[in-house]
């Protein structure tokens, strides 16, 4: 959690606070997340195995060109089937999973409705300007809000690797590709205020 955490701040400093400074359009925003995820895959499948490759193109070609290796969950969980729901078998690991996400879920919630920075978070949300006004620090909240984002990505990733087993560069493509239209949709509406 902590690694996706600094990660999503350094995302924030480099792809959006310029974007930011510069009052972009909301689509720039959406076109540099979409590019931040590729570039984040290809460095995550790059960390599979080094490679030295100063002048060696046919080298890096070979590496590039194969797939790259699936690294296993380090602590492997036994799946015991539990009982049946309309012919799918729930197990211990799908029982791990939903009550992670709901613990995530509430605290999250809580988090936003009670505390501070969730106020702030709310208020920037709502209208930069007057949140601006009311002094509320607009950079500050949005940095924590990429912190928080990217711990929570961490551990939702930790809880899909319960389930999964291994993770592969690619073994959740297909979520994030349904995932950036919808955060690009739901962002767009926000951004269009600002």
């Amino acid at each position: 959690m902590g690694t996706s955490a600094l990660v999503a701040l350094g995302l924030e400093y480099v792809a959006y606070r310029p974007l930011r400074k510069r009052n972009s359009p909301p689509l720039i925003a959406l076109i540099s997340a979409i590019g931040a995820s590729y570039v984040l895959s290809e460095a995550m499948g790059l960390r599979d195995k080094p490679f030295k490759w100063f002048g060696k193109a046919a080298e890096l070609a070979d590496y590039v060109g194969r797939p790259r290796e699936a690294s296993p969950f380090p602590l492997p969980i036994a799946t015991k089937r539990l009982f049946t729901v309309f012919d799918y078998q729930v197990s211990n690991k799908d029982l791990i999973v939903l009550g992670s996400a709901i613990v995530m879920m509430v605290v999250l919630d809580q988090f936003v409705k009670r505390s501070r920075l969730g106020r702030g978070i709310r208020a920037v949300a709502q209208d930069p300007e007057a949140a601006a006004l009311m002094g509320v620090n607009r950079d500050r909240v949005i940095r924590l809000t990429f912190v928080i984002g990217g711990a929570m990505a961490g551990a939702a990733a930790r809880i899909d690797l319960i389930r999964i087993g291994q993770t592969r560069l690619q073994s959740r493509f297909l979520p994030r590709g349904e995932a950036f239209p919808a955060a690009g949709l739901v962002g767009h509406r926000y951004l269009r205020r600002a």
